[in-house]
């Protein structure tokens, strides 16, 4: 078997094993088709029912953000005030670099992010 650092064009996937080791799976990655398929019909019947009874689907969805911002805003609140944080040390320690900085660079990420003021 090649080290890592080699590119041997197969396509063999080292995955780690519950003892710390890596083990080596062979062919591409494998789509889970069953939770595919779960995911469509649970979207499909959210799409119909959204065109089938429209007050219905407002009104449940409503009552369930409405209870969500109740129950459990401050997770939100503490986890994005967490991100924000983290990612403020991230950027002030230099592990995390953003690319070669130029004007036009910057220009397009202000641009990109809303932050833009100019029309």
């Amino acid at each position: 078997m090649a080290s890592d650092s080699e590119n041997t064009g197969t396509d063999e996937v080292p995955h780690l094993t519950s003892k710390g080791g890596a083990a080596t799976f062979h062919g591409p990655p494998r789509t889970d088709w069953w939770l595919y398929g779960v995911v469509a019909a649970i979207s499909v019947g959210f799409i119909i029912w959204g065109f089938v009874s429209t007050d219905s689907l407002a009104t449940t969805a409503q009552a369930m953000l409405d209870w969500l911002l109740i129950n459990v805003g401050w997770v939100f609140v503490i986890v994005s005030t967490t991100l924000v944080v983290f990612v403020g040390w991230l950027a002030s320690t230099g592990v995390c670099t953003r690319g070669p900085s130029t004007r036009w660079a910057w220009r397009w990420a202000t641009a990109a992010s809303g932050a833009d003021d100019r029309s």
